[in-house]
């Protein structure tokens, strides 16, 4: 009995042990795959930070971000992570080509976090708050960076133009400055500056640094400022170019057409500036523009494109004066006088108690008269002709 029991429990402690192999082996393959996954995760940390080094923080964020997945509690990859990101945010001098949504909640939570976040970070924050539509919290970032690190271009950069995208001239006009004495080679600042002094009627300083700017960045947006600074200076010639040159760039800028058809007016290239006008309604929706091609197609003699352009402007706002002004105007170099009478007439009729009108409303006056005058005259030949055949009957 005793050697019985003995070989039970010799059989029970083998079974414990042929039991427990695999838990042992479960544990060691376990421990070898997050060995190779924190090795594996290393690699792509190095590669992160070489993608870093060579400027390339795109890069540099997805190595992180593929590091972090391998080895998710790892503190140094996501920081890497971070300042990757920020460096993107920072080089990214358009749009923000991460998706903001996720910025925002990473930035939000290391600057919660930190009692003394860094500026840069702060910084980066301001440009994700602002690409969301969150201007006032913004500028605030912008500000903080600028107080926390007063030696950081970008902090002032941003918070200058933050300044200017609230019409706060005198601030971004300091915010900018400055961040020109730090950085004389800064073009976005200079960019920005121009588009301040512009405003300010500064036009000849806008000048020099619009110029300076567009030969440093070929931004469509740039080459537009830069056409308006030539445009209020009267350079025509100049202007024409710099407009093409946005369009070129850019051809979602729609806003130059309007400039770039004054400049052929002004350069005598009346073809280019009906295209040019016909694009800003067309593509913008440019009422102004559409008058001006109204004008113009009156004044180069081509009554009846002129008639069509007013036409379609009375039909949207039918008590519109000065429609009805240049339909009965360019009826009557159409040769439609029973229409040029009609339009007249409905001119002085709305225009009557109109006084920045009266100038308009006085010439539509006098061509009534000459309409009225013209039908008389056709409607007295009219009857003579028909005595006359009448009288050759009998």
């Amino acid at each position: 009995m005793k050697t019985l029991a003995q070989a039970l429990q010799a059989l029970a402690a083998l079974a414990v042990l042929v039991a427990a192999v695999p838990v042992t082996l479960n544990q060691w393959a376990a421990r070898e795959a997050r060995q190779e996954a924190a090795s594996r995760a290393a690699l792509h940390a190095s590669l992160a930070q070489e993608a870093a080094k060579a400027g390339d923080p795109a890069l540099a964020a997805q190595a992180w971000s593929d590091a972090l997945a391998l080895d998710p509690g790892n503190a140094d990859y996501r920081a890497g992570l971070l300042t990757a990101h920020v460096d993107a945010v920072l080089n990214d001098a358009g749009v923000i080509n991460a998706d903001p949504l996720r910025l925002h909640a990473e930035f939000a939570d290391a600057v919660t976090r930190d009692a003394s976040p860094p500026a840069r970070l702060l910084v980066a924050f301001g440009r994700v708050l602002q690409y969301r539509g969150q201007g006032e919290q913004a500028r605030a970032r912008f500000a903080q960076a600028a107080k926390a690190q007063p030696d950081l271009a970008d902090a002032h950069l941003y918070l200058g133009d933050a300044a200017l995208k609230e019409g706060k001239l005198d601030e971004a006009s300091v915010a900018l400055g400055r961040a020109l004495e730090l950085d004389p080679r800064l073009t976005l600042a200079k960019f920005a500056l121009g588009q301040v002094r512009l405003l300010q009627k500064r036009t000849d300083e806008a000048l020099k640094l619009l110029r300076e700017a567009a030969q440093a960045i070929p931004n469509g947006k740039v080459w537009l400022a830069l056409g308006r600074a030539l445009v209020d200076k009267e350079s025509w010639v100049e202007a024409e170019k710099a407009l093409e040159r946005a369009l070129g760039l850019d051809k979602t800028l729609v806003l130059a057409h309007a400039l770039l058809a004054e400049a052929y007016v002004r350069n005598g290239k009346l073809e280019a500036a009906v295209g040019a006008l016909r694009l800003a309604y067309e593509r913008a929706g440019d009422l102004e523009a559409y008058r001006k091609l109204g004008r113009l197609l009156a004044g180069t003699r081509q009554p009846g494109d002129a008639l069509a352009v007013w036409g379609e402007i009375r039909s949207l706002f039918p008590e519109d004066v000065e429609a009805h002004c240049q339909i009965g105007a360019n009826a009557v170099g159409a040769g439609q006088l029973e229409v040029a009478r009609a339009a007249l007439e409905k001119c002085l009729s709305l225009g009557a108690d109109k006084p920045d009108l009266a100038k308009m409303v006085d010439s539509a006056r006098q061509e009534l008269q000459r309409v009225n005058a013209m039908v008389a005259k056709l409607q007295a030949e009219q009857a003579r002709e028909e005595q006359a055949q009448k009288g050759g009957k009998r």
